[in-house]
């Protein structure tokens, strides 16, 4: 593993959850399991559109990308994913797909996993919800 990458996980917080939200058929964190816990977290009070949740996360997801690849020193990468994220027949599996093969994208893969089951993430989503940012 890349120690860049890796203290650079560390140094943002990105510390593993202790509860495990959902994973997908290649055990890698559900982003849909992920949206639904933040909303149920987030409380009875709190009405959020779960398209919307999902969007935030892919948003966190594309930022963290780009800068795990700027830091391999492969763009071409991190902007195939940007456009991969927002296209209109883009499903989960498509990233873990492709996220996958070389080292480097299996780098990026882990850092991806260990952000998504982050506490930072679950806390950002759900105070996110219950300020109002994703009313249904």
């Amino acid at each position: 593993m890349n120690g860049k990458i890796a203290d650079v996980t560390e140094e943002a917080g990105f510390v593993p959850s202790n509860h495990s939200i959902g994973t997908t058929p290649t055990r890698d964190p559900s982003v849909t399991a992920l949206a639904l816990h933040a909303i149920v977290s987030a409380g009875p009070e709190c009405h959020a559109d779960l398209d919307s949740v999902m969007a935030g996360i892919l948003r966190m997801a594309n930022t963290r990308i780009h800068h795990w690849f700027a830091a391999l020193h492969r763009p071409a990468e991190a902007e195939f994913v940007a456009d991969m994220l927002v296209r209109p027949d883009f499903n989960e599996q498509m990233l873990w797909g492709y996220l996958n093969g070389d080292p480097g994208k299996v780098q990026v893969r882990r850092q991806l996993a260990q952000f998504l089951d982050s506490d930072l993430v679950q806390q950002i989503l759900v105070g996110s919800i219950r300020q109002g940012n994703h009313s249904s």
